[in-house]
């Protein structure tokens, strides 16, 4: 009964229900405390990819590594409400179904745009040779996922839920991961809209396992995309 109230205020104050940063709610101090630190972390990244240092991917796994741990010891080792877990809230087949209706709409998309630049006949500004592509792989589809991840679903979103709420933490880690490809140069329209998609599905899911295969399925998209679009040029 108390957990079935908790749930209806929740949803009263425009709250879906969610694990994610529930151990940090009380004492308030403790939300505060992690936002403060989750703060720094994006500003720290945001300035290790504008000023683009030697060791750069270095710098950025480190960082958000640091991140986690500190958020683990503020969290007292509740993993769960931090999202890192491998099981996702409402199972595998609802996410993978979700996975596959999403995809489906971003590749009708990219189809739809490689149509438009094949019967105008421009010349598209992003194609991508096949072997540079596939030079790109390992750092598009593995190591960008589990670091961006990590700093701005992690360690950005869960601060956030206890301290604002869901929705607000949607919107700012979507603005933050938006403004951080603005950084380092490359402001597709796809990065401002993925943010969000990618704070709710890991808020959503409760687990950090979704967005991660989503950001790394979303990047292999683009890639492919590019390929293709190079092949359009020929």
């Amino acid at each position: 009964m108390k957990e079935e109230s908790e749930a209806m205020i929740a949803e009263a104050r425009g709250r879906f229900e969610t694990r994610i940063g529930r151990t940090l709610v009380c004492p308030q101090r403790m939300a505060v405390l992690a936002t403060v630190l989750a703060a720094g972390a994006v500003i720290i990244d945001g300035l290790i990819c504008l000023f683009k240092p030697w060791h750069l991917h270095v710098y950025r796994m480190t960082l958000a590594i640091a991140g986690v741990l500190c958020l683990v010891c503020l969290a007292h080792g509740d993993l769960a409400s931090i999202g890192l877990v491998l099981r996702p809230r409402r199972g595998f087949r609802f996410w993978i179904l979700a996975t596959a209706l999403i995809g489906g709409g971003l590749v009708l998309l990219l189809c739809l745009i490689c149509v438009f630049y094949r019967l105008t006949h421009m010349p598209p500004r992003f194609a991508l040779a096949p072997e540079l592509a596939l030079r790109l792989v390992p750092g598009h589809c593995v190591y960008y996922p589990l670091v961006e991840e990590l700093l701005y679903r992690v360690v950005l979103c869960a601060p956030l839920v206890a301290l604002l709420g869901p929705w607000c933490a949607i919107v700012v880690s979507g603005v933050a991961f938006g403004a951080l490809h603005v950084l380092y140069d490359n402001p597709a329209p796809t990065n401002f809209v993925a943010g969000y998609i990618l704070a709710w599905a890991y808020i959503r899911s409760d687990s950090i396992l979704v967005p991660i295969v989503w950001h790394s399925l979303g990047n292999a998209a683009i890639l492919v995309f590019q390929v293709v679009a190079w092949y359009v040029m020929q």
